[in-house]
């Protein structure tokens, strides 16, 4: 499996992940990609075991996933793994080392299951240095995006409001929403043309 056989498989998105800069041949896949994973492939999450000391959180946890595409019919695949959150790997205010430690712990067992370890994959909740550059107040849209964007919005609202629709469309949960419904969108254009 590479990127791309992921982001076919699991109709992932140019936002859903990204070539770390540092690191070339090795891929960040988004938390929210990740909880999509594991939604497809009906990973269960089985109640971690949790170690706390001095406000560091440790999780350690089983995950299972049926094995598809097997002659056993109960052909089912079990992991464990850790997630960890301390002062030490959580940045920022009001530190929520145990979101964070639940979060790290469910997409590595996803990560794993899937088997995209293997291949250079890696969950952006892992560490800061994964982060997108660009998951800011902004992102990086393409020509193509921009333009079409721009005149889906010029045929069906008033003009005036496009520059003020096209800064809100570029906020990285915005560009999720409208990667889900570009079809969408073009047929309500073709249809009005």
């Amino acid at each position: 499996m590479n990127v791309k056989d992921l982001a076919k498989k699991y109709n992932l998105k140019g936002v859903d992940f990204w070539e770390l800069p540092q690191r070339k041949g090795t891929w960040i896949i988004t938390h929210d990609a990740c909880e999509r994973i594991a939604t497809i492939e009906d990973i269960r999450f089985i109640e971690p075991d949790v170690y706390t000391n001095d406000g560091d959180v440790a999780m350690v946890g089983k995950a299972t996933m049926v094995i598809k595409n097997t002659s056993e019919p109960d052909d089912i695949n079990e992991i464990w793994t850790t997630g960890e959150a301390s002062e030490n790997n959580v940045k920022g205010k009001g530190r929520y080392h145990w979101a964070m430690a639940e979060k790290r712990l469910k997409d590595r067992l996803t990560l794993k299951l899937i088997g995209a370890y293997e291949c250079g994959i890696y969950s952006e909740v892992e560490a800061d240095s994964f982060k997108n550059k660009d998951n800011g107040d902004t992102v990086t849209m393409t020509t193509a995006d921009s333009t079409f964007f721009t005149n889906a919005l010029t045929e069906l609202i008033d003009p005036k409001l496009v520059s003020s629709l096209n800064q809100w469309m570029k906020k990285p949960h915005t560009q999720r929403e409208i990667d889900a419904e570009r079809d969408s969108i073009q047929i309500i254009l073709d249809e009005n043309a």
